[in-house]
Order: structure tokens, then sequence, then C-alpha cells
């Protein structure tokens, strides 16, 4: 991509950013939130929402992938660290995690290839969507502070408490 289609992409971004904020959007902080107002019927549609892209019977809310336009989706990356104290709890916890009983529910891509996709789903390689770009994004930390920034000037601070009551890139409570 050349320099002046980036500028041409970016200024795009921000003028859609600059009408969806003139319109009554309730900006609240963690994904979870956003499914939980819907489901109560307190909002209609969330753009930025977690939950199984196959609901379950008598649910609410239905997770729709857009036609042509990218998505964002990443997988969880996990480890076992060298230092751990208890190596065969953490291989026993890796391996339940990575059964085909645990990554084959049908509720979301599997990081296995050898189990299929939910009901009504491809695999996730033939949609607009790329995994490792999310990554990459990730890695720009001068990027992501001014993206921040940015955004706070159109939407303001974050108001609402943190529903995950989890602070910064690596908080203290999850150290040890």
């Amino acid at each position: 991509m050349s320099a002046a289609a980036g500028v041409e992409e970016d200024v795009h971004i921000w003028n859609w950013l600059d009408r969806l904020a003139a319109q009554d959007v309730l900006w609240v902080q963690g994904s979870g939130v956003n499914r939980q107002l819907i489901e109560r019927g307190e909002r209609a549609v969330s753009f930025n929402t977690s939950g199984p892209l196959v609901p379950p019977a008598g649910a609410k809310t239905r997770f729709l992938l857009p036609k042509s336009d990218s998505f964002l989706s990443w997988a969880h990356p996990t480890a076992i660290f060298k230092q751990t104290r208890r190596p065969e709890t953490a291989k026993l916890y890796m391996a339940w995690l990575l059964s085909a009983e645990r990554q084959g529910g049908g509720v979301a891509w599997s990081v296995r290839r050898d189990l299929p996709p939910p009901t009504g789903y491809a695999p996730l390689s033939q949609y607009n969507t790329s995994p490792v770009a999310f990554r990459q994004a990730l890695q720009d930390r001068a990027r992501l502070e001014q993206l921040r920034d940015q955004i706070t000037q159109i939407i303001g601070p974050v108001l609402e408490p943190n529903p995950t009551k989890v602070f910064g890139m690596f908080p203290e409570g999850l150290r040890s």
C-alpha cells in the first residue's frame, strides 16, 4: 500500500468515527458488557462484543460477519513457562485446553485444523481476517498509544469502571 493510500484510509476511519460519535452511542469498557446490555434489551447492537458464533437456544443475540469488510480475529496464545512450579499440572491443563472435546464445541473456530468450523461457518482462513495481523498491530506500541489518544479526543476518557478489575499490560496481581 502506498503512503497516500494509507493516509486516505486513516481519513476515512476518522470521518467514520466522528459520524459514529455524533449518534447516541454508549461507550463501555469490556466486550462482555456489550453482550449483557443487548441480552437485557438495553441496547440493540454492538460491533465489539464476545460470545459464541452459534448462539444457544433462546439467546437474544446473533453474531454477524461482514460480507466483504475485514474484521478482527485473533488466537489466544498460551505457553508453559520453563520455570513453572508445577510443569505436569501445566501440561495437563494444556492437554485439556487443546483437546477435541474442549476445542470442538462448535461455538468458535478452533486452533486445531483437524476440527470443523462451527455449524454454518467456513474455516476462518476463508474470511477477510488475519489473526496474525492483530498480533503484529499490538507490537507497535507507539501507534497504539497514538490511536488511543486520537480516539479519546473523539469519545472522551473511559468513565465506566473496568469490569475485569485487571489494569495495565502486566498487572501486579497476575505476576506471581
